[in-house]
């Protein structure tokens, strides 16, 4: 069995690690790559439970999505705390806008997609509601890269 890594969301590298964490996986690992001026927040987890393939089969299973999107949840609130996390909310956006785009989506992904999209787009409303955070707050600048906006 081999592991891969779990990545919930870059920040920046003066970004604190929030003290307990109940991980993706159950446990309470939560772990760090730095480079430059980014992050990369992540859990190590069993292949066998979080391969595409096994998300694809499991995808419809409510119950696992439930809590495997519960802990997700969990992981990017408490390190909301510690500042601004936002990258992967808005570069998963920009996949689904490619993907539907180049008509790679059933009628029936496009608006699941879009579904889940609006549910996003509300939580972090919600978030920057509650933490005080206002949209340029949570636009990372990527550098030579360029930014999300």
């Amino acid at each position: 069995m081999s592991q891969i890594l779990y990545v919930y969301a870059f920040g920046r590298t003066t970004h604190p690690l929030p003290e307990s964490i109940d991980a993706i996986d159950g446990s309470e690992r939560l772990d760090v790559v730095r480079g430059n001026d980014l992050v990369a927040f992540f859990t190590l987890v069993d292949d066998v439970d979080f391969s595409q393939n096994v998300i694809d089969a499991r995808a419809k299973d409510v119950e696992w999505l439930g809590a495997i999107g519960y802990r997700h949840q969990n992981v990017m609130s408490a390190l909301m705390h510690g500042g601004t996390i936002e990258l992967i909310r808005r570069l998963l956006e920009k996949q689904a806008l490619r993907r539907m785009d180049a008509g790679t989506l059933s009628d029936e992904e496009i608006e699941r997609v879009g579904a889940a999209l609006m549910k996003l787009e509300e939580k972090m409303a919600e978030m920057k509601q509650i933490f005080g955070l206002a949209d340029d707050d949570l636009n990372l600048r990527l550098g030579p890269i360029k930014s999300l906006d």
